[in-house]
């Protein structure tokens, strides 16, 4: 249930995305890694406890959802620098092997 709730107040707070494909990976994606590591904790670490497994997916669920909104919110000032494009200088006549 508190996955559920968690995933709408996502939905309502990346409402202003470019799209439903990017919110729903976005989505699966903050909440499938902590799953996907409290799973493999239980598999792979038998001796591991309730606690410890809960406090690992609390921590990994808001650091997968800090990067996630992060990531969201700033992408439009992340810009990646580009190259000059231009062809003057270029041989006009270049033939290819």
């Amino acid at each position: 249930m508190l996955y559920g709730c968690i995933s709408l107040g996502l939905a309502f707070i990346i409402s202003g995305a470019e799209g439903v494909v990017q919110v729903s990976i976005l989505v699966n994606g903050t909440v499938g890694g902590p799953l996907l590591g409290v799973f493999l904790l239980g598999m792979l670490f038998p001796w591991s406890n309730a606690k410890g497994a809960f406090v690992g997916t609390l921590t990994a669920f808001i650091a997968s959802m800090w990067l996630g909104l992060g990531a969201t919110y700033y992408a439009d000032y992340i810009v990646p620098p580009y190259l000059d494009t231009s062809v003057e200088g270029c041989p006009a006549n270049m033939t290819l092997p």
